[in-house]
């Protein structure tokens, strides 16, 4: 089976000092033992890019540019990479306006396009509530403490 990871994963990959940075690197490790490809999108390095950039006083990791930029191409030599193709807007839209989504939920129903697009049926996410929405999609959530 295949996996699309989440950019509260990635955060947490790269974040040695997040409670759940163990949890997220079991649960790559394990599905990588396992034979299972594991995914990212521009939608996933554009998420992280922000997160990782914005200093720690709100809620960002701090890094600098070239730093991040290091990582990002870490996680492309990493990880399957998933090309923005033009049936992802079009799974996006049917995803939006079926399952009613709106504000923040917006960058999230766009990685459940990604993944609907791509026919990748899983979201690696320690959000798998804000995910539980898009099974009807296709996509169905796991959280990396139930891998």
């Amino acid at each position: 089976m295949a996996y699309l990871l989440d950019t509260s994963v990635l955060t947490r990959l790269i974040n040695l000092t997040d409670v759940q940075h163990t949890e997220a690197t079991e649960a790559v490790r394990k599905l990588f033992a396992a034979g299972e490809e594991l995914h990212i999108t521009a939608q996933n390095i554009i998420e992280f890019w922000a997160v990782a950039t914005r200093p720690i006083a709100v809620n960002g990791l701090g890094l600098p540019i070239v730093t991040t930029a290091a990582q990002v191409a870490q996680f492309r030599n990493t990880f399957v990479f998933l090309e923005d193709a033009p049936n992802v807007f079009q799974a996006w839209q049917l995803i939006v306006i079926g399952a009613n989504v709106e504000g923040k939920q917006t960058h999230d129903a766009r990685l459940a396009a990604v993944a609907h697009a791509y026919n990748v049926p899983h979201i690696l996410t320690f959000n798998d509530r804000h995910f539980q929405r898009f099974v009807q999609f296709g996509v169905t959530p796991i959280n990396p403490r139930n891998v």
